[in-house]
């Protein structure tokens, strides 16, 4: 199995491919899922971009929208997208993965918007459970993790 992973810092891609590799039943795992504004949403998320790199969206209507020639849509959104670390799909349930060093506060507030969008985008059937991977401890952020219905999982 070739496990590939994109936007990870070099200590969570070792803690993602132990992790990944110590898995045993899976149907399907992806890394790097991608998850996008609603296509209603995404006018107001290119005006955003546009703002941090420095360049101001017209106002003068959706025409302006021409502005920005399909494929450079497509790349903005690339870009920009959130990134789920990894979804593991098994036969009755699927889990967003959140690999990270150490458990963080953030990491449970990322979960949980992964989980919301990766809902909306994808209409799964099956059950989603949210898991962060992680090497260290935190006491504290295990506890909110529990309280959320977050598995930490250490490897």
């Amino acid at each position: 199995m070739a496990v590939r992973f994109r936007h990870y810092k070099e200590e969570e891609l070792k803690i993602g491919r132990r992790f990944a590799y110590s898995l045993k039943g899976y149907q399907k795992i992806e890394t790097d899922v991608r998850l996008y504004p609603k296509a209603e949403d995404q006018a107001e998320h290119f005006k955003r971009l546009l703002g941090l790199y420095g360049r101001s969206w017209p106002e003068q209507g959706p025409a302006d929208e021409r502005i920005l020639d399909e494929p450079t849509k497509k790349m903005l959104l690339d870009l920009h997208a959130l990134r789920i670390d990894m979804v593991v799909h098994w036969t009755l349930e699927l889990w967003i993965v959140e690999i990270k060093d150490e458990p963080r506060p953030s990491a449970v507030g990322e979960l949980k918007t992964y989980a919301t969008l990766y809902k909306r985008q994808f209409h799964p059937l099956k059950m989603v459970k949210l898991k962060l991977v992680c090497e260290g401890r935190n006491p504290m952020v295990e506890e909110a993790c529990r309280s959320e219905g977050i598995e930490v999982i250490r490897v």
